[in-house]
Order: structure tokens, then sequence, then C-alpha cells
């Protein structure tokens, strides 16, 4: 079909309101202001000259040209309209819209994209979409526009991704729709303020832990040892300072409790942020559901959303274990590969949160041995092979790729699925 005007069918003239627009034709592009307002006033002065073009699908015209004439004649308040009624197969009908607008609407390149991008999940029949309408791909709108599927799969990243203004950007010319894929890849402001609590919690966590290492250190040097750990500190430390039969000097003594009073003011205030994160998961159910695998807590799951945000951006769960450095490092050549350490790119916070996790994992296990019960029979394997810091980073990564499919699915957790592909 290469021209609107060549298109063969009968004219006749028919109901305004038996006309129905396809879904694929609201999303091309408008006319300007300047242009819609000249046309409303020569259908006032001449009455609609061209006829529209329709095709009978389920007992309705599916309209496929003309939507702008359609819409003026019904402010006009007309009751009819010249149509030429064609056949078009309903697989077809979005391809003929597309060369429509293309003929009349001399499309830019970012509106070609943009409009791509939409189409992508538009039915290819009429009204209404239901399950046998198979979508129009973006090969299919990157075949009929003339652009690459890669510039229509921005497009979409923009559509998705994007704030109303920087859509409305695009759209009108100001932006290139490669540059507003990389601002869309930027993380959302919620993102951010969750995210933001994560960073101000790990830096009390660092305070307080170098706190209670420092009155250990400065206790020992008068011969009053403490076993490791925040708790036995945060216990004992109070005891010290405030026991006069301990031969601590007076100012030793007041020190020591101005830094236990410190450190617990730190415990406090990461308390405070702990709790903070955990209302904000159970508000998100995908936070939630996250939780149900073994190893991922809280703060673990609400630092994987915010961090990953749109995880269908990785094709697949290994990619998302690479982008958080789960995976070793290569030097290969000549056919001969070496791996090896973890590559450790991306955020170690969440790379850190899933190693702790796996870690904790692997003492469940081992107390659960120890206690005569069943134990994780890939971890078992595992672990009979390798020491146990590989194979945290092991479960850490198999963790991952299991998050990454919840997070793509939407799906809950199934450890008998995990337990087959481990077979």
């Amino acid at each position: 079909m290469s021209a609107i005007a060549t298109i063969e069918g009968s004219v006749e003239l028919i109901a305004l309101s038996s006309i129905d627009e396809h879904e694929a034709g609201k999303v091309v592009p408008e006319m300007r202001s300047e242009e819609w307002t000249a046309f409303l006033a020569d259908v006032s002065r001449r009455g609609i000259q061209e006829p529209v073009v329709v095709c009978k699908w389920k007992r309705r015209n599916v309209l496929l040209d003309g939507r702008h004439r359609v819409r003026a004649a019904r402010l006009a308040d007309h009751e009819t309209i010249p149509a030429r009624v064609i056949e078009v197969d309903e697989k077809e009908q979005v391809a003929w819209i597309i060369r429509a607008a293309l003929l009349r609407r001399h499309l830019k390149d970012h509106q070609r994209e943009m409009l791509g991008a939409r189409l992508a999940d538009a039915p290819r029949g009429g009204q209404p979409t239901n399950s046998a309408n198979a979508p129009f791909t973006q090969k299919d709108a990157a075949e009929h526009l003339g652009v690459s599927v890669d510039s229509i799969k921005r497009a979409k990243k923009v559509l998705t991704n994007g704030t109303p203004q920087l859509i409305a950007a695009v759209d009108a010319g100001e932006l290139p729709v490669s540059v507003a894929a990389k601002i869309a890849d930027l993380p959302k402001r919620e993102q951010q303020a969750v995210l933001a609590v994560h960073r101000a919690r790990q830096g009390f966590v660092k305070m307080r832990t170098a706190l209670a290492n420092q009155i250990r250190g400065l206790l020992s040097e008068f011969g009053i040892v403490m076993a490791q750990g925040l708790r036995v500190v945060l216990v004992q430390a109070g005891a010290v300072a405030a026991d006069e039969r301990m031969a601590l000097p007076s100012p030793m003594r007041t020190l020591i409790g101005h830094l236990h009073q410190q450190l617990k003011q730190l415990d406090a205030q990461v308390a405070q942020l702990e709790q903070l994160i955990a209302s904000s998961v159970q508000a998100d159910s995908a936070e939630r559901r996250l939780q149900q695998v073994p190893g991922i807590g809280p703060i673990t799951s609400s630092a994987i959303v915010a961090t990953v945000g749109d995880a269908t951006l990785f094709a697949n769960g290994r990619q998302l274990a690479a982008w958080l450095g789960l995976v070793p490092r290569q030097h290969s050549s000549g056919g001969k590969d070496k791996l090896l350490g973890i590559s450790k790119r991306g955020d170690g916070y969440v790379r850190t949160l899933l190693i702790h996790g796996a870690r904790s994992l692997i003492q469940a296990n081992e107390r659960r041995r120890a206690a005569g019960k069943s134990t994780d029979a890939w971890l078992d394997r595992l672990l009979s092979r390798r020491n146990a810091n590989v194979a945290a980073v092991a479960l850490a990564n198999r963790n991952a790729r299991i998050l990454w499919a919840m997070l793509v699915k939407a799906s809950e957790y199934r450890p008998e699925a995990r337990m087959l592909a481990a077979v």
C-alpha cells in the first residue's frame, strides 16, 4: 500500500457513533495546536472533504485513518461522516495504521522510536483486547517504522521508568531517546530515600564497631580483657565504669563511662533506622516476598529492591549476580581458562549483605547437623569440596539468581524448585 488515496473500497456515509478508534491509533502523535485550530476552522467551513478509512470488526467500524477528521466532525455535531470501508486482516491493522501515520504525520526519528515503544504492547486486532490478540512486538514495530529494535527498547525504558516530564520532553523533541533512556535509569526518588537510610545505618554501624573496639583496647591496657562481641561491650563496659573496686584511675573510669554512653546512643540510632527499614519493607509486597528466601532478611530485601530497581533490565539471574560482583574474575588466554577470586564489581553493600546472609545459613546448617536434623543437601555437597568462604559466596550467588527470578516473575519462593535445580 503506497498511498492512502489509492485505496480500493466503497465510500459510504456511516454514523459517527458506530466508529471506534483503534488502540494503536491513540498513541500516534497528535496534530500541533496551531494545526488543529486551522483544521477545525476548515472543517467548520467546508465539512469533511476526504473520507476516513475503516474496517469491519465484530460488527463495529474500526478506524484506521482519519481520527482528527472524526474528532472534528463530532465537535461540529455531525451525525455521519464519509468513510471508505476496506478489508484488512486483523493482524495487519496496526501495520496499516503505522503506514497511514508515516504518510500523513512525517514523523521524526524520536517520534518513530517512541511510537514503536508504545505500539509494542498494542493488540493487532480491534477492540476489545483478548488473549487471542498476539502483541505487536518490538521487532514488528521496528520493521514497519524503519528504526532499530535497540532504539525501541531504549524508548520503552523511557516510557517505563521515566517521569511524565521526561516523556513529554522526548515527545516534544527536546531530548533524544538515547539520552532520556540514561536519565530514566537513574534511581527514583523513593529508591534514593531508602538507600539514604541504608547508607546512614551503615555509617552508624561502622562508628559503633569502631567505638566498641576502642573501649576494649583501652581497657586491655589496664589488664581488663573483654570477650569479642558488641553485646559483651555494651553490658560489661558500663559495669566496669560504675565499679569503684576496679583498679582504674578516676579519669579512665570517667572516660569509659562517656564512651559507653556514646556506644549506647549509636546502638539506639542503628535500631531506629532498622525499624524504619522494617516498616518500609512491610509496605512493599516485593520486599516481603523476598524475605521468604533463606538468608534474606528485611535489610537485605529492602537494599536489593532499592538498588536493583527494575530487575527486567537484566536478561537473567547470572547478569544480576555478575553486576553485584559475585562471579569469578577471569584471566584466560589461548583456550585455557583461569578463574580468580570474585570480581567485587557493583554495589559492595548489597554484596556484603548477601554474603553475610549466606554465612548465617552455613552456620544454621552446621547447627542442624550437630542436632541430628536434616540439612541442605546442596550446601553439604558444596562444603565437602570447598571451604566455608567459597561456599558462602556460591550461596550468595545462588540467592541473587533466585531473587532476580522472584522480582521479574513477581512469584513466591519455591524451595522445591531450587532443590530440583540443584540435583
